[in-house]
């Protein structure tokens, strides 16, 4: 219970007296919270009781009941038997509500620092997880399909090289097994074959050059874009 709230309880179980002795009671009290400092009105509360205790006194002074022990006195209402409890102790033997308040927010503040500082981490630790996972997919991916376009490429090109030089000797020895008996077409199949030898040692050297030179620096020029990429994304984590 605070300060006013206090002194609003006692305003208000007051109201059934007359309302000179209400108002200098509650100046009495008043004055009491102002001398006591602000920094210990909630010693003063546990010193003086519960408003009901307080008000109790008041109306005892008011009706004569222990006239021996309640008096009213220009500072307000006194009674000798609570006055060794109303007293406010020196700051030194008190318990300082300040400090403990104040150490407890203190570790509170810091108990939201370390939290912070953890979720902080837990998303770092994300982030860089899932930049490497990309980085090593994207190379993945990378060498999969750059191995695939590559077999695909000697493979095709084997096939494309074979298939044409093997049908110009076919067209060839056919030619030349006809001379004998259909001299124009035999020299037609022996031209066309000619022709289909010439196309496939010019597809052999095309593939040959794809296969020992492009293909080469192809693979070259990959692994160097994927070492940039990777070297960028481990400089931003």
């Amino acid at each position: 219970m605070s300060r006013e709230e206090y002194m609003k309880q006692l305003a208000y179980l007051l109201q059934d007296i007359p309302e000179e002795e209400r108002r200098e009671a509650l100046e009495y009290y008043e004055d009491y919270f102002e001398e006591a400092g602000a920094g210990q009105e909630y010693s003063v509360i546990e010193m003086l009781g519960s408003p009901e205790k307080v008000v109790a006194l008041i109306k005892e002074g008011l009706v004569g009941e222990n006239s021996d022990m309640v008096e009213y006195t220009e500072a307000g209402y006194r009674d000798d038997r609570f006055d060794e409890f109303r007293k406010v102790p020196k700051p030194q033997d008190t318990f300082n509500r300040e400090n403990t308040e104040e150490t407890h927010g203190e570790e509170i503040k810091k108990k939201r620092q370390s939290t912070v500082k953890i979720i902080m981490g837990i998303v770092l630790i994300i982030c860089v997880l899932e930049l490497v996972i990309k980085i090593i997919g994207s190379v993945l991916g990378g060498v999969v399909g750059l191995t695939g376009g590559i077999i695909s490429l000697v493979f095709g090109g084997i096939a494309a090289v074979f298939g044409t030089l093997g049908g110009g000797v076919v067209l060839l020895i056919r030619g030349i097994m006809q001379l004998g008996t259909a001299t124009g077409t035999a020299f037609l199949s022996i031209g066309v074959g000619l022709l289909t030898l010439a196309l496939g040692g010019i597809l052999f050297i095309i593939w040959f050059n794809i296969l020992f030179r492009l293909i080469p620096w192809l693979v070259k020029g990959v692994i160097k874009i994927f070492n940039k990429l990777f070297r960028k994304g481990v400089r931003q984590a």
